[in-house]
């Protein structure tokens, strides 16, 4: 799943078991707004499929516990917000990311 304009101040919930990488596209194929700080909730439900987020070419993932930028992350069942804070730089926090 490629994540959208429309997945602005939304959550993304999918109910399957099987695996899902979460591509984060840069800001030239999606056209992110500049001028607003852009949030994307992520919900996988207990017990389902672990999800990849991935960002695309271009773009760094900054993720705990060192903030550093990093690849793909794996998050599991939970809840855990991305954040675009700058051009192609997206910050992503919550329960189970490694």
């Amino acid at each position: 799943y490629s994540l959208a304009l429309l997945d602005l101040g939304k959550a993304v919930v999918s109910a399957t078991a099987s695996p899902l990488t979460i591509t984060i596209p840069s800001d030239l194929t999606a056209s992110w707004p500049l001028t607003m700080l852009s949030i994307i909730l992520l919900v996988v439900p207990y017990g389902l499929g672990a999800w990849t987020i991935a960002p695309a070419a271009g773009v760094s993932l900054f993720s705990p516990p060192s903030f550093t930028a990093s690849g793909n992350r794996t998050f599991t069942w939970g809840l855990a917000a991305l954040q675009r804070y700058t051009t192609n730089a997206w910050m992503l926090t919550g329960t189970n990311v490694s």
